[in-house]
């Protein structure tokens, strides 16, 4: 069962983050593929100019996906996946028969090189093996050839010195980019305050434990009375003793059991356990809020609402029970234990 709500939803900005990657990505390779196109072109006629045989008009074809690759991205063709493909694809075919077709002391095979690592990571997603492994490949077969041809490979040393400074570039601008991505991530998936998970978070854990197979349960509880430590000892009184809180309930927390911040003075516990596990993890969670000691603060007390999801229960009705039984909790005087009754259709 999947959650039928965006895991994104209650996060624009995370959202918009993401969407301007997308568009990033989308416009780098429509700006690469535009630009190969007329480099295709001008080697193709230089090179039919030249002699030689095949390499025109392999030249000539990857004219097509270059330009058909921009439109593509622009208009979201399905077949834009297609047209990475061939454009990632044809470039070392391009090269091998460039290899196999020159003419003696032509080096034009050696000057499309530096292309394979961008080309690579922005067609393929593929980095420094997919580079290092080709580059290799592609060497070796460069120096059969000249071999076999009995003459020496030229500017070989600057063609490598030129690979591998664009490899290297690119596999560290990937990276930068990897942990820029990784802590935009975790950001978006943390509590600014208490450093606990948030609800973004918790739809991406729900997610995987429903795959899983597992018992789900929710023990959702707040902090009782808490606008009035707001109101008269101010707001950063009142972060101190949640934060507090948090660290307190979390040491308490079984392995596997995710502790989140769900919004202000309310927090969610997500468990892979039934009813009666989640019921004596909830009266765990309530005494431990009773016994909490904060210096300059008021003991506190926490009301708690508790619900197992059913077979084929939507996951917004599961989450819809453990908020009624916490307000249940509270109506009924606070600083208990309540279950989520099964709500009518």
């Amino acid at each position: 069962m999947k959650p039928e709500t965006s895991p994104l939803e209650g996060l624009p900005f995370a959202r918009e983050i993401f969407a301007r990657a997308v568009r990033m990505e989308k416009w780098i390779v429509a700006g690469m593929s535009a630009v190969a196109a007329p480099l295709y072109a001008f080697y193709a006629w230089m090179d039919f100019l030249e002699g030689s045989r095949w390499v025109p008009l392999l030249q000539a074809a990857m004219v097509i996906p270059s330009l058909l690759l921009p439109v593509a991205l622009w208009r979201s063709w399905r077949v834009e996946r297609f047209l990475r493909y061939c454009m990632v694809a044809g470039l070392p075919l391009v090269f091998y028969v460039a290899i196999w077709d020159e003419l003696p002391g032509d080096i034009s095979s050696l000057v499309w090189l530096p292309a394979v690592p961008p080309v690579a990571y922005l067609g393929l997603r593929r980095g420094l093996p997919f580079s290092l492994g080709f580059g290799v490949l592609y060497f070796l077969t460069v120096l059969l050839r000249y071999s076999l041809r009995g003459t020496s490979v030229m500017h070989l040393t600057e063609s490598l010195l030129t690979y591998g400074i664009t490899t290297v570039a690119l596999e560290l601008s990937s990276r930068l980019v990897g942990i820029y991505e990784s802590a935009w991530v975790s950001l978006a998936h943390a509590d600014t305050l208490t450093g606990l998970p948030n609800r973004l978070a918790f739809w991406r854990d729900v997610e995987r434990l429903q795959e899983s197979g597992r018992p789900i349960s929710l023990v959702m509880f707040d902090l009782d009375d808490f606008k009035r430590i707001n109101d008269t000892l101010g707001h950063h009184q009142g972060d101190a003793l949640l934060v507090a809180c948090a660290r307190r309930v979390r040491e308490v927390l079984p392995e596997g059991t995710t502790l989140y911040r769900w919004g202000g003075e309310e927090f969610m516990v997500l468990t892979p356990v039934d009813l009666e596990g989640a019921l004596a993890l909830a009266e765990r969670i309530r005494r431990t809020i009773a016994s909490l000691e904060v210096p300059g603060l008021p003991r506190v007390t926490g009301s708690v609402g508790v619900a197992q999801q059913h077979p084929g229960e939507e996951l917004r009705r599961l989450l819809a029970r453990v908020d009624q039984a916490l307000y249940r909790a509270k109506h009924e005087g606070k600083n208990r234990v309540r279950v989520g009754r099964i709500l009518e259709t």
